[in-house]
């Protein structure tokens, strides 16, 4: 999911026996902090247009300290 997006043409993906659902949702959440837009058809098919591109993003990430 995350190189679909940058190809140059649309891309499907279909899915019968999902068992990861909230990674689903996680990787979903940080895709679109960067720009990535995936159109989610009740976790059965997945429609990804081409030609995107990642936009920079400001996260925090929970539980780490930077140390220099």
């Amino acid at each position: 999911m995350f190189s679909l997006p940058i190809a140059k043409k649309d891309s499907k993906i279909e899915v019968t026996n999902l068992k990861s659902k909230p990674y689903i949702d996680l990787t979903f959440d940080i895709l679109s902090k960067f720009g990535i837009n995936i159109q989610n058809d009740n976790y059965k098919m997945f429609n990804i247009n081409g030609g995107q591109s990642y936009s920079p993003a400001n996260l925090k990430i929970e539980g780490t300290e930077l140390c220099f």
